[in-house]
């Protein structure tokens, strides 16, 4: 694992990037959230003077190098050229053409920020996190090895996939976490106070040595008598949650779902000190449905889908319902951390946060809801005539008239993502008056279609894409947004394709194989399953068990991992 000291005395000037919060530009005056730490970092001398102003502005590169040599001048106790010439390195005086700063040209030599590759460095240029993400790996990878593991984040849509590892990386050190809505922000901009409040807290931090955040992963192991139960281990595989239980889900935020052995359709939602959050079978006694088979709830965020069709929504933070009742109402799923659901009795579509909380409401009056995707959603309304009409509506509120010809396409109200819409063609009949069977395309919401009404099987994927069928005697295929086919399934895929919540895809090539897609269309692997065996995503990573209740994790790339202790 990553926790030599040397490699934090490299990286914490990258980690400078950790907190996220909305600012005010131009402002010579302290937020109260960070007074007192960019206070401490100035009275320790990690300030330069002339930079203890402006405290709301975003930081510039030249900045930002100037604080990495300060904070590494400080760490070593030497200046940077004896750094420098510890390393062997010397700067390179001509890599830049519009800067000759010191502290920038010796950044660069670490290895630790570059140009834009014709000799510009852009010094006044501000720093977006995935950009300092990407600065600490390459920082890291001067310095040995590292063990990171994936972090769904709900914005992770935003996030380049040239960004993915490094943001891990930053994730898993507790050097860039985002904030509580499990949000990585990876396009925001940083302004000095909270640069000045990271390099604090990682200042202090480097004297105790680098610690992981801890994430939780089911895993089953064998009790005395050969069983296996299920318990937590964390990213070293040492169980953290003793192998005790029947079933344990995927650990969401700060909840998981497990049942005892002796009671394994009784399901329990506990916390990291395993304390009993609630019981899900108390809630099932509070929804109308008759649950015939009880099957385990699923989280969507700090919520629980709980019912036999899952469509009634508990808050576990609130402690209270939020959706769902015997009219069909309820909710859908969740992408971008946001919760699409619709009342049963009126019919209204409405918007929650990953904790339940409202976030649009129904008195907005949509009559549909589409899926989030990098904070846009198809949604539809009606005009002052009382005509539907469909916008594209913002996070930001800002709402954008869909232009759908109605004549031309028939809207598919269950299919909706960012801005692409399912729609169907006119309904077709044969001489005999038989229908011929429904036709589904893809549109956008400026207008263009993306697909032709030409598929008899068509769907949205969760990361934006479509997988479609023309017929039974086709092979599936997976388009991009444009409508491009970046890959065709072989004839055993049986339509059922699952999304890490990331950029990957997995499916059942075989009886007894699994294919792993990027969402490129470039197969990342293959990886052989037992018989009989189930696989799903859980926090990035493929984990696979067999009927025996034996499990094994694999990367996306087929590396298998977790050497359970």
């Amino acid at each position: 694992m990553l926790n030599k000291k040397g490699l934090f005395c490299f990286s914490i000037v990258l980690a400078i990037f950790l907190c996220y919060v909305p600012t005010v530009f131009g402002s010579s005056t302290i937020s109260p959230w960070a007074e007192n730490d960019v206070n401490e970092a100035i009275s320790l001398g990690l300030i330069p003077e002339n930079m203890r102003n402006n405290y709301t502005e975003n930081i510039t590169r030249t900045e930002f190098c100037r604080l990495m040599v300060i904070l590494l001048e400080k760490i070593y106790d030497m200046p940077i050229e004896d750094i420098l010439s510890q390393r062997g390195l010397t700067p390179d005086n001509a890599a830049f053409v519009d800067t000759q700063d010191t502290d920038i040209l010796a950044a660069n030599a670490l290895g630790i920020v570059f140009g834009d590759g014709k000799g510009n460095f852009n010094p006044h240029g501000e720093i977006k996190r995935c950009e300092a993400a990407a600065m600490l790996m390459r920082t890291t990878s001067l310095t040995g090895e590292y063990h990171v593991l994936p972090h769904v984040f709900d914005d992770a849509a935003w996030l380049p996939e040239w960004a993915r590892e490094s943001t891990y990386a930053a994730y898993a050190y507790g050097i860039m976490v985002g904030d509580n809505m499990n949000r990585f922000h990876p396009v925001s901009f940083y302004t000095r106070q909270e640069t000045y409040a990271t390099i604090l807290r990682l200042y202090n931090t480097i004297k105790y040595d680098a610690k992981e955040q801890e994430s939780l992963y089911p895993m089953s192991a064998k009790n005395e008598e050969g069983i296996y139960l299920w318990g937590y281990i964390n990213q070293n595989g040492i169980f953290v949650i003793e192998q005790k239980y029947a079933y344990a889900s995927e650990w969401s935020g700060q909840y998981g779902i497990v049942s005892l052995p002796d009671a394994p359709d009784a399901y329990i939602v506990i916390d990291r000190e395993e304390n009993h959050v609630i019981e899900v079978d108390v809630l099932r006694e509070q929804i109308p449905e008759k649950v015939v088979k009880k099957t385990p709830p699923l989280f969507l965020g700090n919520t629980l889908l709980v019912g036999e069709h899952y469509k009634y929504l508990f808050s576990l933070p609130d402690g209270k319902w939020l959706a769902g009742d015997f009219k069909y109402g309820g909710a859908i799923g969740m992408t971008d951390g946001i919760i699409p659901a619709v009342d049963g009795f009126n019919k209204r579509w409405y918007y929650l946060d990953r904790n339940g909380r409202t976030i649009i409401p129904m008195n907005e009056g949509f009559r549909f809801g589409g899926y989030f995707f990098m904070g846009k959603a198809i949604i539809e309304d009606t005009d002052i005539h009382n005509e539907r009409i469909f916008l594209l509506w913002s996070k930001d509120e800002e709402k954008k008239p869909v232009t759908i010809d109605l004549e031309k396409y028939f809207p598919q109200y269950w299919e909706a993502v960012g801005d692409l819409m399912v729609v169907s063609g006119p309904s077709l009949i044969d001489e005999s008056y038989n229908f011929f069977p429904t036709l589904y395309g893809v549109v956008r919401a400026d207008g263009k279609e993306i697909l032709p009404s030409e598929y008899e099987t068509l769907s949205l994927t969760p990361g934006k894409q479509i997988l479609a069928r023309k017929n039974a005697t086709e092979p599936y295929q997976l388009f991009d947004e444009t409508g491009k086919e970046i890959y065709e399934f072989n004839s055993y895929f049986d339509g059922n394709l699952q999304f890490d919540g990331i950029g990957h895809y997995m499916y059942r090539s075989g009886d007894t194989m699994l294919t792993v897609l990027s969402n490129t269309g470039a197969a990342t692997a293959f990886i052989e399953l037992p018989q009989d065996s189930n696989s799903c995503f859980i926090s990035g990573l493929i984990q696979i068990s067999d009927n025996n209740g034996a499990c094994i994790y694999y990367t996306v790339d087929g590396k298998n991992i977790f050497l359970v202790r």
